[in-house]
């Protein structure tokens, strides 16, 4: 399942590099009221590891074929952006805090660095040789534990879970954060 978060593609390799969900869903649908600042998903919804048992999936796609090239199963979705440079490398994080660097044609692992939360937010690069990745997984936790009387309450109108009710184990392997890390390349 493709969501929000950018792909990226590589004029290089020819391929798509595309950050994605493996997830099941029950949903039941419910009676919602918009209420400013709070989900609106008008469903109550619990989400399971797709076939294989993961949760999210870093991928490589050749767009002229439509096939796969390579992928790599992540825990957790990857909802972070992805990044290909010209030296054939592609970043992307995962939620439990990991920016990694693979190998453009092949998937294969280069480089991985431990952020002090997950990673949700994009990728970016400038002409100058550097990357930056924003590690801002924390703010979903906050809020959680900041107003959840209040949560609790708006949750029976509008039917809105929070990433991580959906995730349970999200809690278990990332911190607070929303840290801009720069990377020289």
């Amino acid at each position: 399942m493709k969501d929000w978060q950018p792909s990226a593609y590589s004029p290089r390799t020819g391929l798509l590099y595309i950050p994605s969900q493996n997830l099941c869903m029950d949903e039941e649908g419910l009676s919602a009221n918009y209420i400013s600042g709070t989900p609106y998903v008008g469903m109550n919804v619990k989400m399971h590891p797709g076939p294989g048992g993961n949760r999210g999936v870093f991928q490589a796609w050749n767009p002229v074929t439509g096939k796969q090239v390579w992928s790599i199963k992540e825990d957790l979705p990857v909802w972070s952006g992805a990044l290909a440079t010209a030296g054939d490398v592609v970043f992307y994080g995962t939620m439990d805090g990991w920016l990694k660097a693979v190998n453009a044609r092949t998937g294969d692992l280069l480089w991985q660095f431990k952020t002090g939360s997950g990673i949700i937010g994009q990728r970016s690069a400038t002409s100058a040789p550097t990357a930056s990745s924003t590690s801002p997984c924390c703010r979903h936790r906050r809020v959680g534990r900041r107003d959840r009387r209040r949560r609790a309450r708006r949750a029976r109108f509008v039917g809105g879970v929070g990433v991580r009710k959906r995730h349970a184990r999200l809690a278990d392997k990332t911190a607070l954060g929303g840290t801009l890390y720069i990377f020289g390349l």
